[in-house]
């Protein structure tokens, strides 16, 4: 685990790259420092997950806005009425990492 992170804890998800940012609400209205360790968190390991998050879509395009700019892509399914919103899942039976 690693204790850089004041706001929030993080657990690596691989040794060279992914993850897991625990221990953090984002539906609160969380301050800007919050925000500014996400994206030192996104910069170090290059991909991050926050699971079980319980946000609105507003919530949600607001954190991806705070990480930059946010891209429309025509291969993905996207979220109704919110084109930046793109659903990436899997229906179970992923044999990869382990949660």
């Amino acid at each position: 685990m690693n204790t850089q992170y004041k706001h929030f804890d993080v657990t690596p998800s691989t040794p060279t790259i992914g993850a897991t940012l625990s221990n953090i609400d984002l539906a609160n209205d969380n301050p800007d420092e919050v925000y500014d360790e996400i994206r030192s968190a996104l910069a170090q390991f290059k991909v991050i997950f926050f699971r079980d998050q319980n946000i609105s879509e507003e919530k949600y395009l607001e954190l991806g806005k705070r990480l930059g700019k946010l891209e429309i892509h025509e291969f993905f399914k996207k979220v109704d009425n919110h084109s930046e919103i793109h659903v990436i899942a899997t229906k179970g039976g992923n044999k990869g990492t382990k949660r």
